[in-house]
């Protein structure tokens, strides 16, 4: 089956969108410098390791079925694991055909898991694919195919349980119920030189407020995360970030490029508050207009190779804890070892470091309660 935009009306609940894409005309927000905090050395390690085969890119709470489910991008299985022994209790494939599972989200109300694949082979002519995953149904299992050249980077649900998803070369709105697919934004509608389709019906309008000629046309990385109510889209990539609001019948999409920023976010990973307030992506804080609060004031080293961390907001209490790859400065020295930061939700600052058993390289959640954080 083949994913396409059908022509006939669709009972979609955003039926309008607007397109706000930050140019330099909005001038450059400072983030601020870089504090020194007081930190007293603690040897007392803190967590629990869960051993997991492949390399884990995802992570999904689901609450009421007392499970954890962990993507496996190597595997392109999906991993579930038991929310109270904290054990592996099974798996299973995302796709027939050999494919990375390349990112996971799960529906507002609970039902659908929506899994894409990048092809894990080198033919040329293999196809990118969406699984979606009916939770409430283990016999409701359906894979749709994505154009040729068009990969999925990251996927998060908005509360009218349609999914965002982001690929190479545009964002779209995928419905799980139906399979269908429509296009929200098209990269290269925002280039100096769109193509002639974005001019017609089938394209989202764009209005810029400057030219964008550094507007990339493809993107290679991202990552997307939903608020607790789903009201809000928060996602970086490799070019720009952006925020997806759903208000009534109104999407409203605001597009940052990169660019515009001091300092671009150092890693690919959102995490974002409750309420949809505010959110981190990679090491910086922003609020939902899009206007930097902070730069984290222990980020990754900038000449680091193959940068990773990951972060995780407590909105009950206005914390955000945060690890990255960066060895911890401790009594004015660099001490080698993982450690979760503890910082204020309005700048960043860190109030403690807590040593962990290792590395944190990619997402974290927590559930509502905030008993526990998973990463």
């Amino acid at each position: 089956m083949r994913c396409k935009v059908r022509s006939e009306k669709k009972p979609f609940l955003v039926q309008a969108f607007t397109v706000v894409i930050w140019g330099l005309l909005f001038g450059v927000h400072s983030q601020l410098g870089y504090a020194q905090f007081p930190v007293s050395p603690d040897t007392t390690t803190f967590g629990q390791v869960i051993p997991l085969p492949g390399h884990i890119n995802e992570l999904i709470l689901d609450e009421a079925r007392g499970q954890m489910y962990a993507a496996n991008f190597s595997a392109g299985r999906v991993e579930v694991l038991s929310m109270t022994t904290n054990q592996r209790i099974g798996s299973f494939l995302s796709d027939t055909s050999p494919s990375a599972l390349s990112a996971m989200a799960m529906s507002a109300d609970g039902q659908y898991l929506i899994v894409t694949n990048v092809p894990a082979s080198p033919d040329p002519g293999a196809l990118s694919g969406i699984t979606v995953i009916n939770l409430n149904n283990s016999a409701d299992r359906r894979h749709y195919v994505l154009p040729l050249g068009e990969q999925p980077l990251a996927v998060a649900f908005a509360i009218n349980n349609e999914a965002l998803i982001i690929t190479t070369t545009s964002l779209e709105l995928f419905n799980p119920v139906d399979g269908h697919l429509q296009l929200l934004f098209d990269y290269a509608c925002a280039t100096d030189t769109p193509p002639p389709t974005c001019l017609g019906v089938s394209s989202t309008p764009v209005s810029l407020p400057v030219p964008m000629p550094t507007f990339p046309r493809e993107i290679h990385s991202a990552n997307a995360a939903s608020s607790r109510d789903y009201r809000y889209i928060y996602a970086t990539t490799d070019a720009f970030v952006f925020s997806y609001d759903i208000a009534g019948r109104l999407g409203f999409l605001t597009i940052r490029p990169n660019t515009s920023l001091v300092r671009p976010p150092l890693f690919q990973q959102v995490s974002a508050a409750d309420d949809g307030s505010y959110f981190m992506a990679g090491q910086l804080l922003f609020d939902n207009r899009m206007t930097v609060m902070a730069d984290s004031p222990a980020p990754p080293l900038e000449n680091t190779e193959g940068l990773f961390g990951g972060h995780v907001i407590d909105s009950q209490i206005e914390t955000i804890y945060a690890a990255f790859d960066d060895p911890a400065e401790l009594g004015g020295g660099r001490q080698p070892g993982a450690f979760l930061l503890a910082m204020d939700a309005d700048n960043l600052y860190v109030r403690k470091r807590i040593r962990i058993p290792e590395q944190i390289q990619g997402p974290s959640l927590s559930p509502p309660t905030a008993t526990a954080c998973m990463a």
